[in-house]
């Protein structure tokens, strides 16, 4: 799809869906996806979906949520359980293990990024929460410079 038709574009980094930005770096094994501003469930589910249906996007590579400079003051249960069924179907079948970090420095951010690990169900997903960005990158076994200051 193209901006023109509202929806995303590719290039050979990104894909953007705002107010979440998909950075695929292949180089790193990671694609990381930043939300920023107010993230409402309709566009917090679409914009998973897309990423993970999207041929340009890796599933084998790891992940790192970046909830730095969101908004967003709250997420349903009903998405937190539609996008962790969509990951269990994609990867019903995946034997190749994965991390997932999650930046989530406020404490309500920290505790929904918990609540969707509960829905996951794949021995293959390894994921985990962090208040912090240093040791989610570390845990990651990328660069600690990777990434700037949010909203930079």
């Amino acid at each position: 799809m193209s901006v023109e038709e509202g929806r995303f574009q590719i290039n050979p980094k990104y894909i953007y869906k705002m107010p979440i930005t998909h950075q695929l770096l292949p180089d790193y094994n990671l694609t990381i996806s930043t939300h920023t501003g107010v993230v409402p469930d309709d566009e917090f589910v679409s914009s998973y979906q897309e990423l993970l249906l999207n041929n340009e996007a890796d599933l084998t590579c790891n992940r790192l949520i970046d909830l730095r400079d969101t908004d967003s003051d709250a997420r349903s249960a009903n998405a937190l359980r539609t996008l962790g069924s969509v990951i269990e179907k994609l990867f019903a079948e995946f034997t190749v293990p994965i991390k997932v970090a999650v930046v989530a420095p406020s404490a309500l951010s920290f505790g929904l990024s918990r609540m969707f690990e509960g829905h996951l169900n794949s021995p293959f997903i390894d994921f985990h929460v962090f208040e912090e960005i240093s040791p989610a990158l570390e845990w990651l076994e990328v660069p600690d410079d990777l990434l700037s200051e949010p909203g930079t």
